[in-house]
Parts: structure tokens; sequence; C-alpha cells
């Protein structure tokens, strides 16, 4: 990905729910915010009565880094064949958390101190390279 992805932002409340169709992605974020210390990591689980009825809380990014603040984003999908609505406080995921060796180095990366669903900045990963010939 060498350009930022174009997101519409959707916003839900406890009586507007945001619906999610099936087969539909979207990011979204906790309403808590975490600072992991550093001597723990965890790892981001859906809950099993939410993936039964087809919501997949992350696809692949459910790990989250030793010394990371922020809110997390959640990737969510639907994988039912019918629409699933998302209101604001449902509680869908939780945090699993691993002890660890206290790391020289934190967290300090392109998602430090996010407080809403952040997109990819993958875009941020690749140098621009030079050839010569």
């Amino acid at each position: 990905l060498d350009e930022p992805v174009i997101y519409t932002k959707r916003n839900a409340t406890r009586k507007k729910p945001v619906i999610l169709m099936p087969g539909e992605f979207c990011l979204a974020t906790t309403i808590e915010a975490v600072a992991v210390p550093i001597d723990l990591c965890c790892t981001l689980s859906g809950r099993s009565s939410v993936a039964r009825i087809g919501l997949a809380v992350h696809i692949t990014a459910g790990h989250v880094d030793t010394g990371f603040p922020g809110t997390i984003t959640l990737e969510l999908y639907n994988h039912s064949p019918l629409p699933i609505q998302l209101p604001v406080g449902r509680r869908i995921g939780q945090l699993i958390f691993n002890k660890t060796t206290e790391v020289l180095r934190p967290y300090h990366g392109k998602y430090t101190g996010q407080k809403t669903a952040t997109g990819s900045r993958a875009h941020q990963d690749f140098e621009v390279c030079s050839y010569v010939a």
C-alpha cells in the first residue's frame, strides 16, 4: 500500500447502532483506552457469543504491543448472512494479557496514542528507494 486508504466515518450510539451488513468490513474503536505496561503485552480476542452470530472482532491484528498507549482499533467483519447491529457499549471483545520480560524499547510506533478507530498507516512503512544504474 503506497497510498493512504480513504474511510467513511459512521458514529454509533446506544439508540442508533451501526448496522454491519453481510460481508461488510469496518474499523471501530474501543471505548476504553489502555496503557500496556512494559512487562505485559496482550491479545485481542472476540467473545464467543458474538462469534456465534458471525461477527469477527479482528482479522489479523490482534496483538497489542508492550508499552502501547491508546484505544484499540477493531477490525470488524460480518460473516453472517444477516445484518448485525453494533450499538455503543456492546461487549464484543476481550484483552488477554501476557507477562513478558521488560523491554528496552517499548512500543512507539505510528499508532501511539490513537484515540479513534485508526485506518491503515501501512504506507508509512515503505521508504522511497532510489536506484543507481
